[in-house]
């Protein structure tokens, strides 16, 4: 089988002690509806390879429920990580709120497809033994 996945997002490459330990996994894909419906193909491989893993997608909280309703993830969870008018105060806190509620959910493993500055802080934030992308 060829892989063209770039290496950085090889995820069905790791060892079975490591695929068996995978109970959750997040997936950062926070922007536009085109690109999560892309990472479906993405997240139907990782349910091939994690069947009994719970599966949850990072996203604009307006395609939270065509997420879930296609069966795309089990959980999606809603962030918006531009200004809009908020205050630096109050963006801090959503980060902050939105850092923690990941951090509780224990995710074995996060992928970040998005690759912004944000996504890369949160990424690394979260404490997930493994990680995949920038």
């Amino acid at each position: 089988m060829t892989n063209i996945l770039p290496h950085r997002f090889d995820v069905l490459n790791i060892s079975m002690a490591d695929r068996l330990a995978v109970k959750s996994i997040l997936v950062i894909q926070a922007k536009y509806i085109g690109d999560v419906i892309l990472t479906s193909a993405l997240m139907r491989n990782l349910r091939v390879a994690h069947p009994h893993a719970i599966m949850a997608m990072l996203c604009a909280p307006g395609l939270r429920d065509l997420v879930v309703s296609q069966g795309i993830a089990d959980i999606a969870i809603g962030f918006d990580p531009r200004g809009g008018g908020r205050s630096l105060t109050r963006r801090l806190k959503e980060y902050s709120s939105l850092v923690a509620e990941l951090r509780r959910r224990k995710f074995d493993l996060a992928i970040d497809l998005t690759d912004s500055k944000t996504s890369r802080i949160i990424h690394k934030l979260i404490g997930a033994p493994m990680r995949v992308g920038p």
